[in-house]
């Protein structure tokens, strides 16, 4: 039996120093991010590496699992580099997710899942990824596709002699399928971050509907050049937004709805708050998301109407 988030939170931030429990209990307004200056503090406290930081924090990302399917929890910590200043680093949390009455490739890895939240965040170069299990084979094709992926290191708890166990990607994923091989560029989380100049087709004002054309305006779509963000509107009228990804081998490509959905996963600590309303806003390409996400909404959102808009390249 899964204890209730909130108290397994309150359980795990017990076993912190009261000093850092502040910087804990932020986590989620801040989306499961931990900045630079936050992790210094953890550092000079606790009197660890920024490693060993990671494994520390992977109970904590469990925490945010959502698992009615196999009740298997697993939390995963991404490490990147600041994209305003490389030289500091800053840690993102995720966890997977799993959908009662949908089929399992709906399912979200907890790798997945901090990778995302890096990205939305404007997250820079990967550098690392601490996990609570050894990633699968899916998840080592996913996290090989960012930039830096193919240098990035693998952390683990270790055992009675080792705070941590640490490798490279490359001894986990000797012989990757890469962007390279379909001649394209790897550019998720790159130093510079490609937007595309696309407007509505109906001209909506819409706040929801024009968070979602900001969000697809920054999706990743090199294989199908189908762009999509999707947006959700909870409590008080706030707003998260998801943008979709592709993966070069096409299973672990992620939907503008999941990453939406993970997004506001990582931003609670009750049950995950009702949505009130849902914006998809795509241009289609070789594929389209629309479909998909109807299906999804049934399973998950069961009552509420997808609104659906369509965009276009502005023409200058």
């Amino acid at each position: 039996m899964i204890l209730n988030r909130l108290v397994r939170f309150k359980q795990i931030l017990s076993t912190f120093p009261q000093s850092v429990q502040p910087l804990l209990k932020r986590i989620p307004q801040q989306g499961g991010k931990l900045p630079h200056d936050a992790c210094q503090r953890f550092l000079e406290s606790l009197n660890i590496s920024l490693e060993q930081l990671m494994v520390r924090l992977l109970p904590l990302a469990g925490v945010f699992a959502t698992v009615p399917v196999s009740e298997f929890c697993v939390g995963a910590v991404v490490q990147t580099a600041s994209r305003i200043r490389p030289s500091q680093k800053e840690l993102y949390l995720g966890a997977n997710l799993e959908f009662e009455n949908l089929a399992l490739n709906a399912t979200i890895h907890a790798e997945q899942s901090a990778a995302m939240n890096a990205w939305h965040q404007d997250g820079g170069r990967l550098l690392a990824v601490a996990t609570s299990e050894t990633p699968c084979g899916h998840c080592r094709q996913f996290l090989h596709e960012f930039c830096g992926g193919k240098d990035m290191l693998i952390v683990q708890p270790g055992n009675r002699t080792a705070a941590c166990r640490i490798e490279p990607i490359g001894k986990l994923l000797p012989q990757p399928f890469t962007p390279d091989d379909l001649d394209k560029p790897i550019t998720l989380l790159a130093p510079k971050q490609s937007v595309q100049p696309l407007n509505l087709k109906d001209g909506s004002d819409d706040p929801l509907v024009m968070a979602a054309l900001e969000a697809a305006r920054s999706a990743y779509a090199p294989y199908t050049g189908n762009l999509a963000g999707c947006a959700l509107q909870i409590r008080d009228k706030q707003i998260v937004c998801g943008r979709s990804m592709e993966s070069v081998a096409f299973n672990p490509s992620v939907s503008a709805w999941h990453a939406a959905v993970i997004r506001l996963n990582l931003m609670t600590l009750n049950e995950l708050p009702a949505v009130g309303r849902v914006a998809l806003v795509e241009r289609p390409g070789k594929t389209r998301q629309k479909e998909t996400v109807q299906v999804l909404m049934k399973a998950v959102m069961p009552g509420i109407r997808l609104e659906y808009h369509l965009a276009q390249e502005e023409i200058e």
